[in-house]
């Protein structure tokens, strides 16, 4: 409904300026924009304008808009998210400590500049070596 309703307005948008641009004087195109304007609010003619509405035989009526349906879609990812790692948590054993994902990176990273010092210094006793037997 609020997707029609967008349309119907930029539609009128769109009119209200083609029929403005003929107008040179810029009083014209104040006058010309409140009549139709007040033409609009007019009660007799919105009362018109609804029953053609009511009355149309293609009526634009959805259940639920676009961005309703994708709302919806989202929040169901999300539950089924939250559904699973509930499930993962209880089947992990309750005395296993879970270690969050920045404290696995931390542990990975101080591993690997392990390594890699424990290689520079093997690295220097070796070249050490060899100098002092030259």
């Amino acid at each position: 409904m609020l997707e029609d309703a967008i349309e119907r307005s930029h539609q009128q948008r769109v009119a209200d300026e083609a029929r403005l641009v003929r107008l040179r004087n810029e009083k014209e195109v104040k006058i010309s924009q409140c009549k139709f304007q007040n033409a609009r609010m007019i009660q007799g003619v919105v009362d018109v304008r609804t029953q053609i509405m009511t009355n149309r035989k293609r009526k634009m009526t959805a259940p639920d808009t676009l961005l309703e349906r994708r709302q919806t879609a989202k929040r169901e990812i999300r539950s089924a998210k939250r559904e699973e790692s509930f499930r993962s948590a209880l089947e992990q054993d309750e005395t296993e400590q879970i270690e969050k994902p920045r404290e696995t990176l931390l542990n990975d990273l101080r591993v690997q500049l392990n390594n890699n010092n424990n290689n520079n210094e093997e690295g220097k006793v070796e070249n050490d070596s060899m100098d002092n037997n030259e």
